[in-house]
């Protein structure tokens, strides 16, 4: 079964990751948290280079590892807004 996303749990907040397309309508993995006031924030990555654009979003989706995940939410940990959130997500 190939999978189109994936969800994961921790530090008190739910990220989603899926595949589905960017703004553009380009084949993307899309990061998806909320903030405290269930405000979406999202952000995606596309490679519209690839030989086949939508294959390497399952790919990379595939990828995605839960150490991944919580690494991430752990970034988040006392971000209440999605100014935050977003803010906390584009530190590299």
């Amino acid at each position: 079964m190939q999978r189109f996303a994936k969800i994961f749990e921790g530090h008190g907040r739910q990220i989603l990751f899926r595949v589905d397309e960017n703004s553009d309508g380009d084949p993307a993995v899309l990061m998806e948290v909320m903030d405290d006031e269930g405000a979406s924030v999202t952000l995606g990555v596309a490679n519209n280079e690839a030989e086949d654009p939508k294959q390497w979003a399952m790919d990379a989706l595939d990828l995605i590892t839960e150490d991944q995940a919580m690494g991430i939410l752990a970034r988040l940990e006392g971000k209440t807004t999605a100014f935050e959130i977003a803010a906390a997500l584009q530190e590299g």
